[in-house]
């Protein structure tokens, strides 16, 4: 079965047909953790202020990103260097 060139996602270096080649998935999920405290804004209240100043492209951007791809061994180094300097475990 053929599926086409293989590109790499980070330089569009070709990967040949059996290469090595590195996939990884990025996710990013927003969590926010809302407390209320005796005397401040209500929960009706802040949802309604919300709704009505909503831009939930923005909201929908907070709250989950996404990408994925094959990287060539170059580029996945780059991509490890960079979680490192993050402080970001890799396992």
């Amino acid at each position: 079965m053929d599926h086409g060139e293989r590109l790499c996602s980070g330089c569009g270096t070709s990967l040949p047909a059996g290469a090595v080649y590195h996939r990884f998935k990025l996710v990013l999920q927003g969590e926010q953790e809302l407390c209320f405290e005796v005397g401040t804004e209500s929960p009706v209240s802040l949802l309604a202020r919300m709704e009505s100043e909503a831009d939930w492209g923005r909201y929908a951007e907070d709250v989950h990103w996404q990408a994925q791809g094959e990287l060539c061994a170059r580029c996945r180094d780059r991509l490890r260097a960079v979680m490192e300097d993050f402080a970001i475990p890799v396992v």
